[in-house]
């Protein structure tokens, strides 16, 4: 049949309307073709990455379709068995042109009932984050944004992969940003489509991990928190943010939560929150899908799987996991690809796999076969999922499949034992139809009684590490679950939790280049043994000094607080020039400038580039002296014959917060520069070194250059 310019076919969908009652994991044959349904839509590749499930159980599925030669906005509404719902837009699909290029990748479904997407469009050449919203009728809602379109350039390519609904109906997507390099992007719009200027700057938060950081899902949490999981420098990636966006500093590292859980590289694809206010979360590490759980602070719950997280290779030689979904019953669901004879990215066949876990993190062998379901193997059936929804009978499974001459839509439907849909299946203790705590059974299945995880009347506590087996709190200073970290006491608190009291016990940090290592604030340090030359750094494995900036240098407060000018005339040597300046900076007192004009001397240090240069203490330049007192807060130094290769101004002043300052000058053709013009690869790092005190810059980003004859300028932006 022709829809428009979509050509639409559903492949041999049977229509049992009966609910199944075969065991979880399997395959409902009430859906679709044995509880499959593939759906090709418009000319090329089609397929998949959101779905939800309305509260009459019609599913509806968000994602991409070429329609008119281009990319475009496929929104698809099924009926409960799998069938192409025909009151929604035209034939049960709608496409939506946005630019000259687009796709969905996210979905929700607001109380009204209407639809918002949000994926990614190319207008005018820039990649931006894009919206759109349908009525229940499958039509663009003329209410919001452009004719039901809401485009917004974050950077030159951006692009959203989640949506989360707040408490008053403000829509926050999450995604990433091109600044250059990659940052986690949240913009919220109110319920027009329009920025609310009360989040972040002017409706947008943009946030850098490392120098690399890309998110991937996003879950609202109590308060209307935001938490964003993904990826920075190949690690884990937990953020949560407060219903303002900014960073929550009771979460992790001041809102930042980034776990190097692997030898190569670990991302986290998808994120569920468990009734506790648990995190689960999960992935890949190292090839192999991976399941994690943390604490509402951010720390990983060690009574998951080992140390917090589990991995699972899905019965093939590479695996992960692109969804997961928490059950009633705190088991944990997660769906990925399998890929069978090929290793590290090198193509064989793929298979479509759900996963179950128990609450500790072990394999449920109660599901599918041996705690697996799905194995759809390439040439047979072949898949790969990108979302999950449960809905009234089953579990939803949505994303592209490969059976066919060309990608589709995909959804599969699996037989999960539901919690409250007043049947019992395994591991359910009793299923009553409802899913109300304290009549008998409560709303994880389990029977009414002390030791089945549900607080109900008469109990302190039901489970948990500071509770005890009559389901009172445990005493203050029980021992309690070990945090693996020598420098805290792990004791309840006598009222359910769990303490981690920092203590002040000796230490070993595992860093050669230090020594006397003892804990202060729950950290293991210790004062340094190796003191490298200037512009190296001490190896902690080894105690040897190799070339590269130190670390725990002080910084600046902000982006652009730190600005590098190069300049270069290749007819006119004399008009080379290096400019850093330094402002806005992190305390400096005035003991750590030391004392130049005496006994200390400075190193400055351009990283990347080979150039560095030594400025001693004391001594005259010309008939004065090279250092002199800066009004008692620092020093400056003063050399016109640029000897200390082109140096010829620095100034140092310390200050509180934001007040401390560097300033650095050289010039001339007493720079012996290297390949710093022509082969100037980013980032770079400058510091300045005096003794083991360090002040550091990092350089990722340029700002502006230009060439005019044989002179060649370029201006640096640090962060």
């Amino acid at each position: 049949m022709r829809l428009g310019t979509a050509v639409v076919a559903l492949l041999a969908v049977a229509l049992v309307p009966m609910r199944s009652s075969a065991a979880p994991g399997a395959l409902d044959p009430s859906f679709g073709n044995s509880g499959v349904v593939e759906t090709i839509v418009g000319s090329a590749g089609s397929g998949a990455a959101a779905v939800v499930v309305q509260s009459d159980g019609r599913i509806v599925a968000a994602g991409v379709a070429t329609s008119g030669g281009q990319p475009v906005f496929a929104i698809l509404r099924y009926e409960t068995d799998g069938a192409l719902d025909s009151t929604f837009a035209t034939g049960g699909i709608a496409l939506t042109p946005i630019g000259t290029s687009a796709g969905a990748h996210a979905l929700v479904l607001q109380g009204d009932g209407k639809l918002v997407a949000a994926g990614t469009a190319t207008v005018g050449g820039v990649g931006m984050f894009a919206l759109a919203r349908y009525d229940a009728g499958g039509a663009l809602d003329p209410g919001f944004g452009t004719g039901g379109i809401v485009t917004t350039p974050i950077a030159a390519a951006s692009a959203v992969y989640s949506l989360a609904l707040q408490s008053d109906g403000s829509i926050v997507a999450a995604g990433d940003c091109s600044d250059p390099g990659f940052k986690v992007a949240l913009a919220r719009y109110d319920s027009h489509g329009v920025l609310d200027s009360s989040f972040g700057t002017s409706g947008i938060v943009k946030t850098l991990v490392g120098s690399y950081s890309r998110a991937t899902a996003m879950r609202r949490t109590a308060g209307d928190a935001l938490v964003v999981v993904g990826v920075a420098e190949s690690q884990f990636l937990l953020l949560r943010y407060d219903s303002d966006g900014n960073l929550d500093p009771s979460f992790g590292s001041g809102g930042v939560v980034n776990t190097p859980a692997a030898q190569y590289a670990s991302v986290l694809y998808a994120i569920d929150v468990q009734s506790d206010s648990r995190l689960v979360v999960a992935g890949h590490v190292d090839d192999v899908l991976a399941v994690a759980r943390y604490k509402a602070n951010g720390t990983l719950d060690t009574s998951f799987g080992t140390n917090g997280i589990v991995t699972n290779v899905l019965d093939s030689q590479e695996s992960y996991a692109t969804s997961v979904l928490v059950q009633p019953n705190g088991y944990i669901l997660a769906s990925g690809v399998a890929i069978y004879g090929g290793i590290h990215g090198t193509f064989g066949g793929t298979g479509l796999r759900v996963a179950r876990f128990n609450a500790s993190g072990a394999i449920d062998t109660s599901f599918g076969s041996g705690g697996y379901a799905g194995s759809f193997i390439s040439g047979d059936f072949g898949g790969t999922p990108a979302a999950m929804a449960f809905d009234p009978t089953g579990l939803i499974v949505a994303g592209s499949g490969s059976s066919s001459s060309v990608p589709d839509v995909l959804l599969v439907r699996f037989e999960v034992n539901v919690c409250g849909d007043a049947v019992r299946e395994p591991p359910e203790e009793c299923d009553d139809g409802n899913r109300t705590d304290g009549d008998g059974c409560d709303t994880n299945c389990t029977l009414t009684a002390c030791g089945n995880g549900i607080v109900t009347s008469g109990e302190d506590c039901d489970g948990g590490e500071c509770c005890r087996p009559d389901c009172t709190f445990a005493g203050g200073e029980t021992a309690c679950a070990d945090d693996f970290r020598v420098c805290t006491d792990d004791q309840c608190d006598g009222a359910g939790h769990c303490a981690h009291v920092p203590n002040t016990a000796p230490c070993d940090d595992g860093n050669v280049c230090t020594g006397s290592d003892t804990c202060s604030g729950g950290i293991c340090a210790g004062v340094s043994v190796v003191f490298c030359p200037a512009c190296q750094y001490c190896v902690p494995s080894d105690g040897s000094c190799q070339d590269g900036p130190r670390s725990d240098c002080l910084t600046t407060l902000s982006d652009h607080s730190s600005k590098l000018l190069l300049a270069y005339d290749s007819a006119d040597a004399s008009k080379t020039l290096i400019k850093w300046s330094w402002s806005n900076g992190t305390q400096t007192l005035l003991s750590d400038l030391g004392d130049p004009t005496a006994s200390d001397s400075y190193d400055v240090c351009f990283f990347n580039t080979g150039w560095k240069s030594h400025i001693p203490a004391g001594g005259l330049c010309g008939d004065k002296n090279c250092w002199s007192s800066a009004s008692g807060t620092g020093f400056r130094f003063h050399d016109p014959s640029q000897s200390n290769h082109g140096v010829d101004r620095l100034q140092v002043r310390s200050g509180p917060d934001g007040r401390s300052q560097i300033l650095m000058q050289a010039k001339g053709e007493n720079i012996e520069y290297g390949t710093l013009f022509s082969e100037l690869f980013l980032p770079v790092r400058f510091q300045l070194q005096r003794g083991q005190m360090c002040w550091d810059s990092t350089f990722s980003r340029t700002g502006n250059g230009s060439t005019t004859g044989t002179r060649q300028r370029v201006a640096l932006v640090g962060h």
